[in-house]
């Protein structure tokens, strides 16, 4: 047998043994291959979780200079799987002045959820909207290792749809995660908005309107939904914003982006708008 012939089977049984890999095998290679330690360029250590991740602006900075600004993207219940679903497009990050403002963006992935094909470990929920308090510490710990390891000056933290969720909940429980956040196409009213099933998944999720009143008093936080927003409706978030101004959170804003839908708001003008004056800060 040739060395290239026999070259082919290995490669062809090795690409079989892993496809054959259960859950549990994958995401134990998942952490020694890339966690062990984790770069926090592809890849970040939350709690005993490996999280991918994508970085930009890393090649604006100089070698050992750490960024103004760290701005951490969460996004929704789906996986970001090619340019076309990445939240910022290169134009959208040219826009932002990430070069002029020395900002780092990362895309985190939550748990069980992948970024370009790299999964993370830990429990998706089945990719169900669904809010785990262990997922909520999990995506803490991670973001305090990305702040131990590039040391920004400040931390904005944006969250999309159950990503929006996410941050409601780490922001609200982890006063010092950011010093901002913006809170896109959010569900913040999860049991009325998930039609009030009383399933185990709802038993079982955190819902950030119970959360308002542990808010910081003293972080500016933005509210955006789409107009046109038929899977997070303006009423949720809205519900969410007039609970907030109940309890005198005066840092809390809403801002409804006209005739924008679900898909839209992220990147929309007036979230980007946003976020390029908190970066040009």
């Amino acid at each position: 047998m040739s060395n290239t012939k026999a070259f082919f089977i290995l490669f062809l049984l090795s690409f079989y043994l892993i496809g054959c890999e259960t859950l549990k095998e994958k995401n134990a290679r998942t952490l020694r291959q890339y966690c062990s330690p984790a770069n926090n360029i592809d890849w970040v250590m939350g709690g005993n979780e490996c999280l991918s991740m994508a970085l930009f602006g890393k090649d604006n900075l100089d070698q050992h200079q750490s960024p103004k600004t760290l701005l951490i993207y969460i996004a929704g219940d789906f996986h970001l799987s090619n340019n076309t679903k990445l939240p910022y497009t290169e134009s959208q990050l040219k826009q932002l002045n990430i070069d002029k403002n020395q900002a780092l963006v990362v895309l985190l992935s939550r748990p069980g959820y992948s970024i370009l094909g790299d999964r993370s470990t830990g429990n998706a929920h089945n990719g169900l909207a669904y809010y785990s308090q262990e997922n909520v510490d999990i995506l803490a710990d991670a973001i305090d290792n990305l702040k131990q390891h590039y040391r920004p000056e400040r931390v904005v933290l944006v969250g999309n749809s159950s990503g929006a969720s996410m941050s409601i909940l780490l922001i609200s429980q982890y006063h010092n995660i950011a010093d901002s956040a913006i809170i896109i196409s959010c569900p913040c009213d999860f049991f009325k908005w998930s039609g009030g099933m009383r399933n185990q998944r709802t038993l079982e999720s955190l819902d950030p309107i119970d959360f308002v009143d542990k808010l910081p008093k003293n972080k500016p936080i933005y509210l955006f939904v789409g107009s046109k927003d038929v899977i997070t409706p303006t009423y949720f978030v809205q519900h969410f914003f007039d609970k907030s101004k109940a309890h005198s959170l005066n840092n809390v804003q809403l801002f409804v982006v006209d005739g924008a839908n679900h898909i839209q708001t992220k990147t929309s003008e007036p979230v980007l708008k946003r976020m390029s004056q908190i970066l040009a800060q």
